[in-house]
């Protein structure tokens, strides 16, 4: 957790900046932070960060397009070291990062924030940006962000006492929740509607900017019939591809590794579920476009493995958390990257 005078110091900033520009990482987690701070603030554009790993210098030019005045980069550990020269030498205005990930890079920033790197601890984005606000209205975004990222925040009980119709399964876990649950229906349409084009990820963030329940995402009409149906379309795609992937498991070593290719990455819903359903299993689901491959990474341990693995891998990165992580490579290299991972898996 962010200490008190943290928490203080990014009110400051938020409260200090007419113009804010919010860069969000591409999952609920991500957009519930985005929410908060602009629900709280009454101000400011937020953008989805889409299949990079950091914040590089095209996220960038869009502070100068909007010429915002402070920059917030939530959930996502890297800035690129050419975006923090760029902003120096030019607008020089604040960049300041909320985020729970382990921090591989140098930090390039002054106004770093990460409760990982100050108690070990890996409390969700939302859950900082709920603390920071501390609006009562807005809980339910927090604990959407929160189960989303398999966290159960303290203040969880007091949500399911005011909304209990969306826990209307048992649960042991918040896995379970994401994926037996009116709650996780919710979840799961938030994160597939990501998934949209630029103009409907806009339209969902306005919509959601203004609701007043987590209800208003399940209500149907005609400006959530795009969220439901997107929803229903993609996650069509993603069983398709957990039954396909199931047929790779490799009961032996206890891995399971899957590529494919399309028209849109659905990775890190694919890879998520399988974990759900196969704990013991190190998961690795790789989706192929171009000359690259981006994987998603789940399972006890699986960020030592993947560093391990990458070694010898020239141009490849990665990052993430030690039980659900992410990778890029070229394609040329997915067999010897699958082949370190298993050598890895055998000798740990």
């Amino acid at each position: 957790m962010l200490n008190e005078k943290q928490l203080e110091e990014i009110r400051a900033y938020l409260e200090n900046s007419s113009n804010p520009l919010f860069f969000f990482d591409n999952d609920a987690d991500g957009l519930m932070s985005f929410l908060i701070l602009q629900r709280f603030l009454g101000r400011g554009k937020g953008i989805s960060l889409k299949g990079l790993p950091s914040l590089n210098k095209s996220y960038y030019q869009k502070a100068e397009e909007f010429n915002s005045d402070c920059i917030f980069v939530l959930d996502r550990p890297g800035i690129d070291r050419e975006v923090v020269e760029l902003n120096n030498s030019g607008r020089n205005i604040p960049i300041v990062c909320i985020d729970h990930h382990q921090m591989d890079g140098d930090i390039l920033v002054n106004s770093y924030y990460n409760t990982y790197l100050t108690s070990k601890k890996s409390e969700p984005t939302s859950y900082l940006c709920y603390k920071i606000t501390g609006r009562k209205e807005d809980m339910w975004l927090a604990v959407l962000g929160c189960v989303g990222d398999w966290f159960m925040p303290e203040f969880f009980e007091d949500f399911k006492k005011k909304y209990p119709d969306l826990l209307d399964s048992s649960y042991n876990a918040p896995a379970d929740i994401v994926y037996k649950t009116k709650l996780g229906k919710i979840i799961q349409i938030i994160e597939l509607s990501l998934k949209d084009t630029h103009n409907n990820v806009v339209s969902l963030c306005k919509y959601l900017r203004d609701a007043k329940s987590p209800f208003d995402i399940l209500e149907e009409n005609s400006k959530t019939d795009v969220f439901i149906q997107r929803y229903e379309l993609l996650n069509k795609i993603v069983q398709k591809n957990i039954e396909k992937a199931e047929e790779d498991i490799d009961k032996k070593n206890k891995f399971l590794f899957y590529t494919y290719g399309g028209e849109m990455s659905l990775s890190q819903q694919i890879a998520t579920e399988l974990s759900y359903k196969y704990p013991k299993l190190k998961i690795v689901i790789g989706f192929i476009k171009g000359n690259y491959i981006k994987f998603s990474l789940r399972g006890d341990g699986v960020r030592t493995l993947m560093i391990s693995a990458m070694k010898n891998i020239e141009g490849a990165t990665g990052g993430g958390h030690e039980f659900s992580c992410g990778a890029q490579m070229t394609v040329d290299n997915i067999q010897k990257f699958k082949d370190n991972l298993l050598e890895e898996i055998k000798n740990s």
